[in-house]
């Protein structure tokens, strides 16, 4: 549990670093490369692109698998999920969670820099790649039941808090 808060909280440090100093030049020595691998990893052949809700009517048939979705996430002060509003009315929320930084795509920062941190939370449509977990308790005090730990935040467009 103690493992879980601390990795909670180093990915929180990370985007909120991200967002204030991500304009500033970085260092040699902190510079990531992204191997070819895993750049190619992202692209539209080799990923597949399935319906949020899809995947969270049948977790079974892609827990472990990279896949590609649409979905809104929704991040604030206690929270990080991704659902869609097509499927809004099951219980179809699943935890944000991230890769570290030399994992993840190029657009993943460019991305995060979109959010607005001028609120305390924050809400956008996204197109994510990533991987589905669901055997487990994740999020805040163990609130949901899957996790989606992303890859590549492909896009981000921010969108009114009001909207569901």
């Amino acid at each position: 549990m103690k493992l879980h808060v601390l990795r909670v909280a180093s990915k929180i440090v990370f985007i909120s670093l991200l967002v204030l100093f991500g304009s500033r030049p970085l260092s040699s020595q902190s510079i990531s490369t992204v191997n070819q691998s895993q750049t190619n990893s992202h692209s539209s052949e080799a990923v597949p692109t399935i319906s949020y809700c899809e995947l969270m009517q049948n977790p079974d048939k892609y827990v472990g698998q990279m896949v590609r979705v649409s979905a809104t996430w929704d991040a604030g002060f206690e929270w990080s999920y991704l659902y869609h509003r097509d499927c809004i009315a099951h219980r179809n929320e699943a935890h944000v969670d991230f890769v570290e930084e030399e994992n993840s795509c190029p657009q993943t920062k460019k991305n995060l820099k979109k959010i607005n941190r001028k609120y305390v939370n924050s809400k956008g449509d996204v197109v994510v790649v990533g991987k589905l977990r669901a055997s487990g308790s994740y999020g805040h005090m163990g609130a949901l039941s899957r996790e989606f730990v992303i890859t590549c935040l492909e896009s981000y467009k921010a969108i009114s808090p009001n909207i569901p």
